[in-house]
């Protein structure tokens, strides 16, 4: 069924032929106000095909719509701007207007999302129970009844400007393939890992938005199925590739590893919000890696690691007694200054140490004398 077909089958003909004599703006407005509302009449689907419909009818409405988030969020409540949001993520489903919702969504920064930044890179990843808390710390006030998901909103609408700044990867990983290339086959290694590099900073982008909260279950199954379809398609190519990590270039080898562990952590994040949604989500996908090759791809990193190590300790150079000033950088001026203070101090020092022990020694003298004549002056005086 046409998107149009499904709309007027929505709403009934009677009602859109009085909405044809009304302003269109007016129009949209007023299925914003129906789609912000949770009276349970249409599902997120429905709300998305019936924004699709008039953001597809004239480019003016996509930038009335974002007027409406600009102007109208600061008088709704939290999770009203969640459901507008929401069908808003709909459309990256549209290839007809994705491209166009991408844009704006790259360009327009909302006033009313005023999360700090370090707030919001905390959220990023979830390496450790402290982050975590954080995290968890952060969607808590979702619950404050002052202030109702307005933090929600906000990550909700940084998601969807990191979706939009990366639609094409995307479109591509809907396609179970990578951006640009016409043969995913044949990939460079380290390319792929790039791109999988950005697949699972969006995936930590999205992690924070699906800790279960039964009043934003539609959004955040909806988000969940996106995170989803990353973990799935990173698995998919970490199990065609991770039998070759020994002919793969040492630091593709690294890459390859942080890459699966980090899947382990997604994957776990993932299972934690299916257990609470395992009728309507599928289970997480997960690498199904035969044991012996995992055990050995383990035991091979390690010794890279070691041998990195080793090697980095190597090319390191620090200051020592024989040579002061090794390893300091040389491009600032008062650093170079501070150096040849300190090499004439110690030349100082040590003329003084050794006139002391033997002023009748005339070469000593002499030397001492090249070395620093102001001593020696000194001396003689």
């Amino acid at each position: 069924m046409s998107l149009f077909s499904r709309f007027t089958s929505i709403f009934g003909s009677n009602q859109t032929t009085q909405a044809s004599s009304t302003p269109i703006n007016q129009q949209l407005q007023e299925k914003l106000a129906q789609i912000i509302t949770s009276n349970g009449k249409l599902d997120l689907k429905q709300k998305g095909e019936v924004l699709a419909q008039y953001l597809l009818d004239r480019d003016e409405h996509i930038e009335f719509l974002f007027q409406f988030l600009e102007t109208k969020s600061k008088d709704l409540q939290g999770v009203q701007v969640v459901h507008l949001l929401a069908a808003l993520h709909q459309q990256f489903q549209y290839n007809e207007i994705i491209q166009d919702v991408a844009i704006k969504l790259r360009e327009t920064k909302m006033s009313w999302v005023q999360l700090e930044k370090q707030e919001w890179y905390t959220t990023q990843t979830e390496p450790d129970v402290q982050k975590n808390q954080q995290s968890q710390k952060i969607l808590t006030e979702f619950e404050d009844k002052a202030q109702p998901a307005r933090i929600y909103a906000q990550l909700c609408y940084v998601y969807l400007q990191k979706l939009a700044a990366n639609v094409d990867l995307y479109r591509a990983v809907l396609k179970l393939n990578y951006p640009y290339v016409a043969d995913k086959e044949q990939i460079e290694a380290k390319l792929m890992f790039l791109w999988h590099y950005k697949i699972q900073n969006l995936i930590n982008s999205g992690l924070i938005l699906i800790q279960y909260n039964p009043n934003l279950i539609e959004i955040q199954v909806a988000l969940y199925v996106d995170v989803w379809r990353f973990q799935k398609f990173i698995c998919t190519e970490i199990e065609k590739i991770i039998d070759q990590y020994a002919t793969l270039p040492n630091s593709d080898t690294l890459s390859l590893y942080e890459i699966y562990c980090e899947s382990i952590k997604h994957y776990e994040y993932l299972n934690q919000f299916h257990q609470f949604t395992q009728t309507i989500t599928k289970p997480p996908p997960q690498c199904q890696i035969n044991n012996t090759l995992l055990q050995e791809f383990f035991a091979f990193v390690t010794k890279l690691k070691v041998l990195n190590q080793f090697n980095f300790k190597k090319s390191i150079k620090v200051p020592n007694k024989q040579d002061p000033i090794m390893g300091i950088p040389t491009k600032n001026p008062n650093v170079i200054n501070i150096r040849r203070s300190s090499q004439q101090l110690h030349d100082q020092e040590s003329s003084e140490s050794e006139l002391e022990i033997d002023l009748g020694n005339n070469k000593k003298m002499k030397s001492d004398h090249n070395r620093g004549q102001s001593t020696f002056q000194y001396v003689q005086k």
